[in-house]
């Protein structure tokens, strides 16, 4: 008798958040060395932030298939998809806001775009 299927994704949820948790509080203690006007909270609820939507996306996916090698080729595929717009929407000369804020839909852009505001403010 296996799990109940709420349990299943609560302990992959809570797993790899605990994993996240640890990970981007060493990277926010880096960060935040380098930058020291940063604030370790705004980087690190940043990361955190960007890691749930992508464990979500991760379950997302899921729901739609059996077989986990197919899953991890889509997975694959859906975020460097994702990864090639945010690249060229956040490369642009000179883009509007109505632009950013469409790309902002996609988990990638809206992180870059949050790093490059962090940065110049």
């Amino acid at each position: 008798m296996g799990m109940k299927t709420g349990f299943y994704y609560f302990t992959w949820l809570f797993r790899y958040f605990i994993v996240y948790l640890v990970l981007h509080t060493i990277c926010t203690f880096i960060i935040t060395s380098q930058f020291t006007r940063l604030p370790f909270y705004v980087i690190f609820v940043l990361l955190v932030l960007f890691d749930l939507v992508l464990i979500i996306q991760n379950f997302f996916i899921q729901v739609f298939l059996t077989r986990a090698k197919i899953g991890v080729v889509i997975a694959l595929l859906f975020f460097t998809i994702q990864y090639v717009l945010s690249f060229l929407a956040t490369n642009s000369d000179n883009p509007t806001a109505s632009v950013n804020l469409a790309i902002s839909i996609i988990p990638h852009a809206a992180f870059a775009l949050a790093l490059k505001t962090i940065v110049y403010a």
